[in-house]
C-alpha cells in the first residue's frame, strides 16, 4: 500500500512539474541570433510583439546603414499600470544612425532632440529582405542607481528611407536602492507617427 501511495505521489509531482514548466515557458521562440537573445529574452520580446511591436525574424538582415529621421513617436503600450492614461503620448523627434555593419552586427546611435541619447552602441540585427530588427543593450546611471535596458528598433529599409519605425524598451537589470527607476520587466512600445523616416546626411541634427 505504501509503495502504491508513493508511486502515485511521484506521478502527481512529475505532472505538476511538467505543467508548471509548460505554463512558465508558454511564449513564442523567435528565429533571431543567439546574441540578440542574450540582450533580451523571448519572453519580453513576445510581450512587445503582442502589444504593437514588430519583431522581424531571420538571420539575413538587410544593409541598414544610414541616418533616418523617424520624427515623432507615439506610445502604444506600457505594462506599467500608472501609465495607462499615458497611452497615446508623443515623444520628441527621433533620429537613428546605423553604421559599421558586419552581417548581423551594427553600431547604433539615436537621439530624441537631445533628451534621450545613445551613442555608438553595438547592436545585433535579425531580419530578411528589407525588414530588420536591431537589439541593443544600454547601460545607464542616475545619481544613486545603475541599470541595464534593452532597446529594440524595427523597420523596413529602402533607398529613400525607412518605413514603420518602432521602438521598444525593456528594463533588464537595476541597482536602485531608492526605487526611483521603473521595475525590472517594465516594457514600453513606441511607433513612428509618420510611418516613414527619410534618409538624412547629418547626425544628430541638420538637413
Amino acid at each position: 500500500m505504501k509503495r502504491t501511495i508513493y508511486a502515485l505521489c511521484t506521478v502527481v509531482c512529475a505532472l505538476f512539474v511538467m505543467t508548471s514548466c509548460s505554463k512558465s515557458d508558454d511564449y513564442k521562440r523567435f528565429d533571431i541570433p543567439e546574441e540578440a537573445k542574450a540582450i533580451i529574452s523571448d519572453k519580453f520580446l513576445a510581450e512587445m510583439e503582442a502589444n504593437g511591436m514588430t519583431i522581424n525574424e531571420g538571420m539575413n538582415p538587410p544593409d541598414i546603414q544610414g541616418i533616418f529621421d523617424a520624427g515623432t513617436l507615439e506610445m502604444v503600450y506600457s505594462n506599467l499600470k500608472k501609465e495607462q492614461n499615458a497611452i497615446g503620448r508623443l515623444s520628441s523627434r527621433y533620429r537613428f544612425r546605423f553604421y559599421d555593419q558586419q552581417n548581423i552586427k551594427v553600431k547604433t546611435s539615436y537621439t530624441s532632440d537631445g533628451s534621450d541619447v545613445a551613442s555608438g552602441q553595438g547592436s545585433i540585427i535579425s531580419g530578411s529582405g528589407n525588414k530588420f530588427t536591431a537589439y541593443l543593450r544600454v547601460n545607464g546611471s542616475t545619481s544613486l542607481a545603475t541599470y541595464k535596458m534593452a532597446i529594440v528598433i524595427s523597420g523596413e529599409i529602402s533607398s529613400e528611407g525607412g518605413k514603420d519605425f518602432k521602438l521598444g524598451i525593456c528594463m533588464i537589470e537595476k541597482d536602485d536602492p531608492t526605487k526611483d527607476l521603473m521595475d525590472i520587466g517594465t516594457i514600453r512600445v513606441w511607433v513612428d507617427q509618420d510611418k516613414f523616416a527619410p534618409r538624412k546626411q547629418k547626425y544628430p541634427y541638420g538637413d
